[in-house]
């Protein structure tokens, strides 16, 4: 290969391991994030707002009273249904990211409600990503952490909920 694709291949792995160093010094000022679910927007200084659109806040606040009501996911969403509910979930097209308002399903319920940005906490973190040898080939398996104390960073109170 080389002198040169060697220092080469060496600076790749540096600028990759600065950069993911970057992103974690970052997240611990509670600064960053890669995307934001439904019912909150960025504002001008990069901060976290709920969205301007009465309708989303109005129904993710009553799928969150709900759940609470009714104790299950399956139950919220049959509940949305039979009311004629719609709830919000983030879509993307041509422009970029958007909220839009769909039928519910359990799926999309299930991601609203163990999200902690609903609560107003900033987290960064929830999953882990290890590489194991399968069969001689190498695999990434992302494992979820699930108590906040496993999180790389967790703020509580970081926006108002």
């Amino acid at each position: 290969m080389g002198l040169k694709g060697t220092l080469s291949a060496l600076e790749i792995g540096t600028l990759r391991q600065r950069s993911q160093e970057a992103i974690r010094q970052k997240a611990k000022r509670g600064a960053y994030s890669s995307t934001i679910p439904a019912g909150d927007v960025r504002c001008s200084d990069g901060g976290l707002e709920k969205d301007p659109d009465a309708q989303v806040r109005a129904s993710l606040e009553l799928v969150l009273r709900k759940f609470w009501e009714l104790g299950s996911a399956r139950q919220v969403c049959l509940w949305c249904r039979q009311e004629g509910l719609r709830v919000p979930q983030k879509a993307w097209d041509q422009r970029g990211a958007f909220t839009e308002l769909a039928v519910p399903t359990p799926s999309l319920i299930l991601s609203i409600l163990p999200h902690p940005i609903y609560a107003g906490a900033y987290t960064f973190g929830r999953t882990h990503r290890r590489t194991i040898l399968v069969e001689g080939r190498k695999r990434q398996i992302t494992e979820p952490r699930h108590h906040p104390a496993e999180w790389t960073v967790f703020i509580p109170n970081h926006h108002d909920s």
